[in-house]
């Protein structure tokens, strides 16, 4: 049909089928064309074919412009999320159960079957969890004064979902729309104050970081349904989480952090969502389990010992069954090392070390940062340039490097300068290291080449003398 719908899209002008029904979007390609609408006042409908002269009525396209056709077929899901946004035309196969409806919540059971082929153009203008709200064309003596509530137990009950529809609206200039670009200008204050608020939450410094991948090979990723569900693919092996301090496990491209809704619901599916909200996990020789309800793990949907790609990722009980391990390939951790410096401190291009105030901030940026191996911390914290270990300085110095998780100390621990792990590690000091701690100290943020001088002015060393 929708073939159909871009070939002959001026039918309208030529034959739009009179008594005998039409397309709704051939009421919508009038608009979009004309730049106009006559109102149901000045041009009523008055059962009877003829021409479409609304030429000569006035425009009640006031306000706005109808620029296209927003679909919202396909599944129920769908259909609710554009009602949600404003009234919806559906396509119906009416058959007579339909006819005779009085009262209640409709369905067809029985002798009835309204899946054949769609025959009449509706309006659906609300839902509940258990009823579309459809508003018919035959008068307030019919149904429940012109309405009819259709039942949502049955999956597009009469094709209610095949063809739904609903024209785009563009402002006109020097108009206010609220619900198109007004609306849309407030959703994106409402999505930024909520960044805002995702900024200022904590959830913790990153222990582990990689794709999480299945044991049969498939990794996990986003599906492309605005419901932001995970699912096991093979071509999402690039995306990266990273599970937190304080048990969240967190997408790094997007922010998300995956959720799901109810905890203790058998089949909940694992989702993309805001990390402010979302229920934290328990790291297992298995997988992940959920911090909250029943405790339930990580399985594909169906529980499959070799899922197929876009199987959905869910909760479910069986925390130590083999074939429903997740796990982070490659796992990295930050590993601090007690009086150590490791490798130089990185600059930009025009000289200027790398460094962060926050431990955790220079930790993001390291893993960020291309070439950067690790960080030192001496009260300030510097990106480093390499992994290479040098003199030990002062015990309550330190600095980390992203190692292995396999290699790295216990939590709690350190690398101390003999390669044990221990709770603190003994101080050493040299005179040498202290002197290039003062050396660099001194240096400040002068262009690279020079030092601050005694008078405080940057100069070449010789300079200085």
């Amino acid at each position: 049909m929708e073939h159909f719908y871009e070939k002959h899209r001026s039918d309208w002008a030529e034959n739009h089928s009179g008594c005998s029904g039409a397309w709704m979007h051939w009421a919508y390609d009038y608009s979009i064309d004309t730049k106009r609408m006559a109102s149901m006042t000045d041009f009523p409908y008055v059962a009877a074919d003829r021409a479409c002269n609304m030429a000569s009525e006035a425009n009640a396209m006031v306000k706005a412009d109808v620029t296209g056709i927003t679909w919202y077929k396909g599944s129920d899901t769908l259909l609710a999320e554009g009602v949600a946004e404003g009234v919806v035309t559906v396509s119906l196969q009416v058959v007579d159960t339909f006819s005779q409806y009085r009262e209640g919540i409709y369905s067809c059971e029985g002798t009835c079957d309204c899946s054949g082929q769609l025959n009449h153009a509706v309006t659906m203008v609300g839902y509940t969890s258990e009823y579309w709200n459809v508003r018919n064309s035959w008068g307030v003596n019919w149904g429940d004064g012109g309405y009819i509530k259709m039942t949502r137990a049955q999956n597009n009950i009469c094709g209610v979902n095949a063809y739904a529809q609903a024209p785009a609206l563009t402002c006109k200039p020097g108009q206010t729309c609220d619900g198109w670009e007004n609306g849309d200008e407030e959703e994106e204050e409402e999505e930024e104050q909520e960044e805002e608020e995702e900024e200022g939450f904590d959830i913790g410094s990153d222990v582990i970081c990689g794709e999480i991948q299945h044991f049969g090979g498939l990794c996990v990723d986003m599906d492309e349904t605005s419901e932001m569900n995970t699912v096991l693919t093979s071509a999402g092996c690039s995306r990266e989480f990273c599970y937190t301090t304080k048990g969240y496990v967190k997408d790094k491209a997007t922010g998300k952090c995956l959720t799901v809704s109810d905890p203790s619901m058998y089949d909940d599916k694992v989702k993309f969502g805001s990390c402010k909200g979302a229920y934290t996990w328990d790291t297992t020789e298995k997988g992940f389990k959920i911090k909250a309800g029943e405790g339930f793990c990580w399985h594909p949907h169906g529980g499959l010992e070799s899922p197929a790609e876009d199987t959905n990722i869910v909760i479910w009980s069986g925390c130590e069954e083999d074939r429903l391990t997740f796990q982070i390939k490659d796992t990295l951790c930050w590993e601090e090392y007690a009086g150590q410096k490791l490798g130089k401190k990185m600059k930009t291009a025009d000289g200027k070390k790398l460094k962060s105030k926050k431990l955790d901030k220079a930790k993001n940026e390291c893993m960020e940062t291309k070439g950067c191996k690790g960080i030192y911390n001496n009260g300030k914290v510097f990106l480093l340039s390499s992994g290479k270990k040098l003199k030990p300085s002062k015990t309550t110095h330190s600095a980390f490097q992203v190692v292995p998780c396999k290699e790295s100390c216990d939590s709690g621990t350190m690398k101390c300068e003999d390669g044990e792990c221990r709770e603190k590690c003994g101080e050493e000091e040299e005179e040498e290291e202290e002197k290039e701690e003062e050396e660099e100290e001194a240096e400040g943020d002068c262009p690279g080449g020079t030092i601050r001088c005694s008078d405080g002015v940057c100069r070449h060393e010789h300079m200085c003398h």
